[in-house]
């Protein structure tokens, strides 16, 4: 009964957080320029639930004595730590992309259903990054990309790829880059978590373009409006 009830509770609050995700990501006072302080949020949660076991502690103590108090302590911090990590990832991990519905399912893993969801950076949305020369093997016909080098775009905001959350809508000033026929609308990514990347680092970075006439449904942007452009050296600025 114990296995299952801690089973039940962690599929449930995957399916609450996917939920409350996409009910985020559906609300009329979306706003793109909107970031969530997930560092924050970790914190309170992390915070609060530590205050409510003191509490609970106190109260043992106070009714029941001090050995109650300390074997509740003793036996419980395991799980209550484990509870605490899972419940501050869960719920601090917020993404939201206007419009984008992730599948409303908890994990099909047994093993993942005990991990947190945790799997997307810190939003970088309104960052500028500067894609330098220097990565060769990339493909898509980039000279005239590569001739540009160095240049300069801003992160307008989240997209999703194939389920990927991590990606950018980019829009570069460089001339061969503003100057495409497709109008020089470009997905970004990161190819590590930027999260912790001073300004200035240089980091590998994901290209892809976006064909003329794009659009992004419910499950975010379709593969047959992106075509690979390449891998490139890039820093936040």
């Amino acid at each position: 009964p114990v296995v299952l009830t801690i089973v039940f509770f962690l599929g449930s609050i995957q399916l609450w957080v996917i939920m409350k995700n996409n009910l985020l990501n559906l609300s009329p006072r979306f706003h793109p320029g909107i970031k969530l302080a997930s560092a924050m949020f970790r914190y309170r949660i992390i915070n609060g639930m530590l205050a409510i076991f003191l509490l609970a502690w106190v109260l043992v103590f106070l009714l029941d004595g001090r050995e109650r108090a300390m074997g509740m302590l003793l036996g419980g911090w395991q799980l209550m730590a484990a509870m605490l990590v899972f419940l501050a990832l869960s719920f601090s991990n917020f993404v939201l992309v206007r419009g984008y519905l992730a599948p409303v399912r908890p994990a099909s893993n047994l093993f993942r259903l005990f991990l947190p969801i945790a799997k997307h950076g810190d939003d970088l949305s309104g960052r500028r990054v500067t894609l330098l020369k220097g990565l060769r093997g990339n493909s898509g016909g980039t000279e005239a990309i590569h001739a540009d080098l160095p240049v300069t775009g801003e992160l307008i905001g989240r997209m999703v790829v194939k389920g990927d959350a991590d990606w950018y809508l980019f829009r570069p000033q460089g001339p061969s880059f503003a100057g495409s026929p497709r109008g020089g609308a470009y997905l970004l990514k990161p190819a590590v978590d930027l999260d912790l990347a001073g300004t200035g680092q240089r980091a590998v970075f994901l290209l892809l373009g976006l064909r003329e006439g794009w659009k992004e449904g419910p499950g975010g942007v379709p593969a047959q409006d992106l075509f690979r452009v390449g891998r490139f050296l890039g820093s936040l600025v």
